[in-house]
């Protein structure tokens, strides 16, 4: 049986989150956890599982709630270097300082 790929990112590595099946305590249930086997498979992905909750949404121990807006990074991968680089810049509002004007004397 193959697991239902979603539209969420895996918090560690940005791959998609699959849905995975599983029985307790008498009911049917699912989680979410990276569909990469190979991921999984590392320490760093060893939390990365999310739960139904009562609340109605995905949530995790570590990782808290799943929000809609996680979604896969299906473009360019991005470095850890470069992911720091990006948090030091500062954001830009579009706006375009003009030069003061100068005295004419």
């Amino acid at each position: 049986m193959t697991a239902e790929v979603t539209s969420f990112a895996c918090p560690v590595c940005g791959k998609a989150l699959a849905k995975f099946p599983y029985h307790k305590d008498g009911v049917d249930k699912v989680m979410l956890k990276c569909a990469d086997v190979q991921a999984r498979q590392r320490k760093d992905h060893a939390d990365v599982v999310f739960f139904w909750s009562s609340q109605e949404k995905w949530w995790s121990k570590k990782f808290g709630d799943l929000d809609e807006a996680a979604k896969p990074n299906l473009g360019k991968v991005t470095t850890g270097k470069e992911k720091k680089a990006a948090q030091g810049k500062p954001k830009r509002s579009g706006k375009v300082a003009k030069p003061s004007p100068k005295k004419l004397s």
